[in-house]
């Protein structure tokens, strides 16, 4: 899909999640922007496997993401739209599916390993607000950095990951260390949400 059919459809799902709040779609300048952005994002050859939502609050990032979520699901199940591709490991269809969690899910998911290692290795990954989770948990006397782990893991794996974020990257560095801001720098194309809240 190019770049402009594929900013159509984010904007249509975009509306839709607003409209599903019973509020009123805004298409000022910067929401147009976001869209367009990771619009061409997801249609281009960027290396980046990931992409950062960043920003201060109610400002429509998580929309965003939804948004995306919402297309991926339209695509897929419209399947003269999108192409499946075989999936490298086991040669079954691959159905594209978005799964979002916020970060403080995610970090009390880390207690049961079983399906904190599922989340970690699923095809596509939303985190919603990185950095309301709290950097380190204890686990029967263990340290734990969930977060930090999951992004070091999708990160040597190429994993695609979508994160919104109300940190900026010093922010990030501060909470998780310089590693994984390293690791995020490297992973993530960043889309800045600068506007003030819709709320």
């Amino acid at each position: 899909m190019a770049a402009q059919p594929a900013a159509n459809l984010l904007a249509a799902h975009y509306a839709a999640q607003v409209r599903q709040r019973g509020r009123d779609v805004v298409w000022d300048a910067p929401t147009v922007d976001h869209i367009v952005a990771l619009a061409e994002f997801i249609t281009s050859d960027d290396p980046h496997h990931g992409v950062m939502l960043l920003g201060s609050v109610g400002n429509g990032k998580t929309t965003l993401m939804r948004a995306f979520q919402s297309a991926i699901s339209y695509l897929d199940l419209n399947e003269k739209h999108f192409r499946f591709m075989d999936d490298p490991y086991d040669g079954t269809p691959f159905h594209p599916s978005l799964k979002i969690y916020d970060a403080r899910t995610l970090a009390e998911k880390v207690k049961d390993r079983q399906r904190f290692d599922a989340v970690k290795s699923t095809p596509l990954l939303g985190i919603d607000d990185l950095g309301t989770d709290p950097s380190q948990k204890l686990d029967y006397g263990n340290v734990l950095q969930p977060l930090a782990e999951l992004i070091e893991y999708r990160y040597s794996r190429d994993l695609f990951t979508i994160i919104t974020t109300n940190l900026d990257p010093d922010d990030v560095e501060g909470t998780y260390a310089a590693r994984v801001r390293d690791r995020l720098r490297e992973m993530c194309a960043c889309i800045s949400f600068e506007q003030e809240s819709y709320r």
